[in-house]
């Protein structure tokens, strides 16, 4: 049955996935100007956005959400105790349904606001150049109308969100192999009145460093974005001066889309999901022992009971 959902859900995925870029390019290709040239990698605009916003998103986060479970995750596994207590890994042998939307669209936000928070940190401290997105001709223009605040333009909000995400996608591939192979670990003192014991699921730790970074860095760079379009004035010469409306109309549609694209993500993620989904993550617990679960029944025994000595084997 949970593979009948799975299967149901891959397929309207895939699908959300193809009607999206069909309109993306209904859409965009006919007011696309292939004559300039974007300086980021020297490629005309129309090859420039056709790189950034669906090999990168797309083709590159099927490589690396497979690539890097399998490459960093056993180098996380063995790291994670220098310098500290040295725990010992197992799984618990549970069936986790990868494939629901829950999992689906909350872990598609979450590459969303860390590929957000990355991109606008490289940007920050000048290791990627928002200018580098824009067309040449079009910078005078940019310069009047958003000046130092350049990074909430369109084209570099997206491009440069588009860029890192294959590394994003990577990167939460690891927590999500950790969390849906089951693995835990565990530090059990030779004598309990010394020290505290500690069970732990391994993905914990790590999810959470990257869950603070992406809600802070994520939260600063919208704060940014609400004080530009609400207080900063816009330059009127990039605008209609025959209608007033017409500032307020632009400042709320990128308002709007910015703090929309979030939804778009899992959409952009379902190909390389599904493959995640498809492929399985029970690599990581070849060479571990399995164990099982403790019910709250059995701890409060624990704690009443002397001569407990565990839960049955």
């Amino acid at each position: 049955m949970k593979k009948k959902r799975g299967l149901k859900l891959a397929i309207f995925a895939l699908g959300a996935y193809l009607t999206y870029q069909i309109l993306w390019f209904l859409l965009m290709w006919p007011t696309m100007d292939d004559t300039g040239i974007i300086p980021l990698f020297g490629l005309p605009a129309v090859t420039h956005r056709l790189l950034i916003y669906t090999i990168c998103p797309v083709v590159l986060s099927m490589i690396s959400i497979l690539v890097f479970p399998r490459v960093f995750a056993p180098l996380y596994l063995r790291l994670k105790s220098i310098g500290g207590k040295k725990y010992k890994n197992a799984y618990i042998g549970r069936k986790i349904n990868i494939m629901t939307p829950t999992r689906w669209i909350g872990r598609g936000i979450m590459v969303f606001l860390l590929s957000m928070g990355i991109s606008s940190t490289l940007m920050e401290i000048g290791i990627l150049n928002p200018w580098a997105f824009i067309e040449p001709g079009r910078w005078a223009e940019n310069a009047a109308r958003y000046g130092v605040f350049i990074v909430y333009q369109m084209d570099v909000f997206f491009g440069a969100f588009c860029l890192v995400s294959f590394i994003v996608v990577g990167l939460w591939a690891i927590g999500w192999s950790f969390e849906d192979a089951g693995l835990i670990h565990y530090h059990l003192p030779e004598n309990p009145m010394d020290e505290f014991f500690e069970v732990e699921p391994v993905h914990f730790r790590y999810k959470t460093w990257l869950t603070g970074y992406a809600g802070l860095s994520a939260l600063f760079f919208y704060l940014g974005a609400v004080y530009f379009y609400v207080f900063i004035p816009h330059h009127l010469g990039s605008y209609n001066p025959a209608d007033p409306f017409d500032v307020l109309r632009s400042r709320v549609t990128e308002l709007f889309f910015m703090f929309t694209a979030s939804l778009l993500t899992p959409i952009m993620l379902a190909p390389a999901y599904i493959l995640y989904w498809l492929v399985g993550v029970n690599f990581l617990r070849k060479g571990l022992e399995q164990t099982r679960g403790i019910t709250e029944q059995e701890f409060r025994k624990s704690l009443v009971d002397k001569t407990y000595d565990g839960p049955e084997k």
